[in-house]
């Protein structure tokens, strides 16, 4: 086994020279602080098992002292900026024998350095041309991995993703063949218990490490600082941001790198396709009290009735929680001339779409309850024998916090082929907050709305133009002194905190 020390002025530095020198698979065997520099033994080989398990059980000082005994070939490196195809070579252009001196490359542009004083931006963006910018930008962009949630312990506190890692390591790993069969398989077992042991903390050194590195961009990477900052300020959530961030190339500008992202963000959306105007049956137009459901709903009669009159069309009301719901709803039907019945329970919303059966659209106005009091939908709408035939849609506001969607899409979407309505595009809200949580359930998005106009029809979703949206809507929003100091905590930099204290009338709240 070849063991290697990496020495540098920074522990991101010294992990970079740990991949370019051994690769992602690299195991870190010891780490500490020397003075101003931070030390890395590192290995990049697991072929003698034996010693891997007598290693593990050293402490730093005890490798010390075995790396006196035998050498090991160091690489130190020092806080000079040079390129990343020059790395490689130093490391003795492929002969595996690194050399004793390595440059690690130090990106720092004062060009995109965040201003401690934003300046909310007029809405002079044209959505259009944005939309243009991103999908010539997303061409042959491949999608994020799905979005998933942060990695817990399990029992004995080894992280699942981690064990199971360690298992398929373990099983493609080759035994060591000996006489004696009982030995071999106590010194099998425990060499599977070592090497989830080492995997469980190679991932929580890994996640410590990864997060140091985004708390340094502040200082060390300002253009990727600002890029977080952006996305950010967009609603965009940490996970999903953070993401996004790490798809671009270091050193990359400001502008290009916000390009490649939304292409990307585009790529990623899920967008759905609604049948309701092209296959007779059934939609239930489902949401929480406020969200546009009746609207959206009388926008598609409308389209409907321009389309093909007001015989084959029926409106009927299910929701019996909110007071005037059935009145209001009929106000608009019968301006339409479109006839509205109201269902005051679950048997009742079943018996009337039998009657209505030779209805080419029946439209349901459903509303959505935290509590038991509001409808259930029945069995031929929730399972259908012809699935083209029911359309479930959810309208969801675009000024709706990312936590209530979360809660929202989590209860009611998630196991059911419902899509989604994004409506309120017209308010101060941050749409980008909603991406997340949308991703995350892969909830697809059919329409959007920006007018609360019944004659303005929905419009079918599309990926370039949300993104573009969720741009604008961002710069009708200024950033909270919230976000301003949420974004310092992440990312300090070396003017961080400079400005004065927070004052209340005549009392200054200072740290004590």
């Amino acid at each position: 086994m070849q063991l290697r020390r990496f020495t540098a002025d920074s522990t991101p530095a010294a992990l970079s020279a740990v991949r370019l020198a051994l690769g992602d698979e690299a195991i870190i065997l010891a780490n500490r602080r020397l003075g101003d520099h931070v030390e890395i033994i590192a290995t990049g080989q697991m072929d003698d098992e034996e010693t891997m398990a007598a290693i593990a059980q050293m402490s730093v000082g005890e490798l010390e002292d075995t790396i006196a005994d035998n050498p090991v070939p160091s690489a130190v490196l020092e806080s000079t900026s040079t390129s990343a195809s020059s790395v490689p070579e130093a490391y003795g252009k492929g002969n595996g024998q690194p050399a004793q001196s390595v440059r690690a490359p130090t990106i720092v542009d004062k060009k995109n350095n965040i201003s401690s004083h934003p300046v909310l931006q007029e809405d002079k963006i044209s959505i259009s041309e944005l939309s243009q910018a991103i999908e010539t930008e997303s061409t042959g962009t491949r999608p994020l991995a799905p979005l998933g949630t942060m990695p817990g312990p399990t029992r004995g506190g080894v992280n699942q993703a981690s064990a199971e890692s360690s298992k398929g390591e373990a099983a493609s790993t080759p035994r060591v063949t000996v006489k004696d069969e009982q030995s071999s398989d106590q010194r099998s077992a425990a060499m599977d218990d070592f090497k989830v042991q080492l995997a469980h903390q190679t991932d929580l050194i890994n996640n410590h490490f990864k997060s140091l590195e985004i708390n340094l961009w502040g200082s060390s990477a300002p253009d990727r600082g600002a890029h977080l900052q952006q996305l950010f300020a967009l609603g965009i959530g940490a996970e999903l941001a953070i993401r996004l961030v790490e798809r671009t190339q270091p050193g990359t500008t400001l502008d290009v790198a916000l390009r490649q992202s939304f292409a990307l963000l585009k790529s990623t959306l899920p967008i759905g396709r609604d049948k309701t105007m092209s296959v007779p049956g059934v939609t239930v137009m489902s949401g929480a009290p406020g969200s546009g459901k009746t609207t959206a709903l009388i926008k598609l009669a409308t389209e409907h009735v321009k389309k093909s009159g007001t015989q084959s069309i029926v409106i009927i009301c299910a929701d019996i929680r909110r007071i005037g719901a059935f009145e209001e709803l009929q106000a608009y039907a019968r301006l339409l001339g479109v006839p509205t019945v109201h269902a005051h329970d679950t048997e009742e919303l079943e018996s009337l779409l039998e009657a209505f059966n030779h209805k080419q659209m029946v439209l349901i106005d459903h509303t959505l309850s935290a509590s038991d009091d509001a409808i259930k939908l029945p069995e031929c709408l929730l399972n259908p024998v012809e699935p083209d035939s029911v359309r479930q849609l959810f309208t969801l506001p675009a000024n709706t916090q990312a936590s209530a969607a979360e809660a929202l899409i989590s209860k009611h979407c998630s196991g059911r082929s419902i899509q989604c309505v994004l409506t309120h595009l017209d308010t101060n809200g941050r749409l980008g907050e909603l991406f997340n949580a949308i991703i995350r359930h892969h909830l697809p998005i059919a329409y959007w709305s920006d007018s609360a106009s019944v004659q303005a029809p929905l419009q079918k979703a599309d990926a370039s133009v949300l993104v573009a949206s969720a741009v604008a809507m961002s710069r009708r929003i200024a950033p909270s002194p919230d976000d301003q100091w949420l974004q310092r905590l992440i990312q300090p930099s070396h003017s961080v905190f400079s400005e004065p204290p927070l004052v209340v009338g005549q009392t200054a709240l200072e740290a004590s």
